[in-house]
């Protein structure tokens, strides 16, 4: 019996995580630097900050938009697996099942930006 996927699930988490692969980067306009090459992501470690994209299932409106999902930072805390563990480091802005610190299960592939990478981590 093989080991139950630990990466969280759209229907079950009401949240999952997106894959941005180097071929489809340019289909995401809001990622406005490169996506880290996946030596980079796949030699991810404790400590490295990561930006993921996390979509939602239930969508929320807000000021006449409709939002389902945004990008956060998540803080590693352990890596070297079968997949990434972190602490988000973000106060979500259109979902409140996540909060400030919540632990993420991850794959390097949904990394789509590190910390290092930006002179402005906020982008």
């Amino acid at each position: 019996m093989s080991a139950p996927d630990p990466y969280p699930k759209l229907q079950e988490d009401g949240y999952d995580l997106e894959v941005v692969e180097q071929a489809n980067a340019a289909d995401h306009p809001f990622l406005r630097h490169p996506i880290p090459d996946d030596d980079a992501r796949y030699n991810v470690k404790p400590g490295d900050i990561v930006k993921l994209i996390f979509r939602y299932r239930d969508h929320i409106v807000k000021n006449g938009q409709t939002f389902s999902g945004e990008h956060m930072w998540v803080r590693v805390t352990e890596s070297g697996g079968a997949y990434v563990v972190g602490r988000l480091d973000s106060g979500p802005q259109f979902t409140t099942m996540l909060k400030s610190d919540d632990e993420v299960h991850f794959h390097p592939k949904h990394i789509v930006r590190f910390w290092s990478d930006s002179t402005n981590a906020a982008s």
